[in-house]
């Protein structure tokens, strides 16, 4: 989530025991992905247990970091401050660089479904 505009910055909560924990809390720089309207495969992916996330999905390096190609939106992000809490680690990463495809609608996680359109109950 949004967590400062100056500087800019991201809030994130890693569960300590996600493969992904220890790489991003000691990462000098990591990505951050929205996907679009259409990834809710990759979203799926990343969201699964599979040791090999990279090998189905199309990505390649932006530098040293991973960016998964078209996403929405990447974030080139660096840790600024990780705060232990209960079985998370709550991270606050400085936003070093930012590129957004305005062309593609984002991907929506809503009442535990991907969509695109947000509808009232």
């Amino acid at each position: 989530m949004s967590y400062s505009a100056d500087p800019p910055s991201i809030l994130l909560s890693v569960s300590r025991t996600s493969r992904t924990h220890d790489h991003v809390v000691a990462a000098g720089e990591f990505g951050l992905h929205l996907l679009a309207r259409d990834q809710d495969d990759v979203a799926a992916v990343f969201a699964s247990k599979s040791d090999a996330k990279f090998d189905s999905v199309s990505w390649e390096w932006d530098r040293d970091v991973p960016r998964i190609l078209g996403a929405r939106a990447f974030l080139r992000c660096a840790p600024a401050k990780c705060v232990s809490y209960a079985d998370h680690t709550i991270v606050i990463a400085s936003v070093r660089d930012i590129s957004v495809d305005h062309d593609v609608d984002p991907l929506l996680h809503y009442r535990r479904a991907f969509t695109w359109s947000i509808q009232p109950s």
